[in-house]
């Protein structure tokens, strides 16, 4: 029986340079060029207590990982997981020099696009502080659900919930 989680497209080429593909399960259990590339860039973006170990979430079987490249250089990546009733964006990383350009909405659609052939929804966790990846979810179209979580990622560091559902 064919795994319908692994139907996403693995490449979409857009006008900007910019292509955005998914790691194939192949490379996904594996050390290779992609995913030291992609941890490079966590370990730039992220301050250590944020990092993941990028190869351990990827081999996940219910994870899978979107990128971004321009030219030979990884300059995003997204990853997600496959829930019961459900997709969680995990993490959204953009290189400093490309963000505003549109890749992490790129990214997100085409979760969202893998949720609606699903007929799931989408659901995350964001720092209320960190107003422009707010405002990229809220573009792709979710919404806050409830309250603010206060500290939930550290002290005076709230937690927003935002949901995607498809029509």
């Amino acid at each position: 029986m064919k795994d319908k989680r692994r139907e996403e497209p693995q490449e979409l080429i857009t006008g900007d340079g910019v292509t955005i593909s998914t790691l194939s399960d192949k490379l996904k259990n594996s050390p290779n060029d992609i995913l030291n590339k992609i941890q490079s860039l966590e370990r730039r973006t992220f301050p250590s207590s944020e990092r993941l170990q990028i190869l351990a979430e990827a081999s996940k079987r219910n994870t899978q990982l979107i990128y971004a490249q321009s030219s030979s250089d990884i300059v995003g990546y997204l990853l997600y997981i496959h829930m019961p009733g459900g997709l969680r964006i995990h993490k959204v990383c953009i290189a400093e020099g490309f963000r505003r350009q549109g890749i992490a909405t790129r990214m997100i659609e085409r979760v969202c696009d893998v949720a609606q052939k699903g007929g799931k929804h989408i659901d995350l966790w964001v720092d209320e502080g960190r107003k422009p990846a707010s405002l990229c979810y809220i573009k792709c179209g979710f919404t806050q659900v409830g309250e603010a979580v206060v500290d939930y990622y550290g002290p005076g560091r709230n937690g927003i919930r935002m949901v995607w559902t498809f029509e």
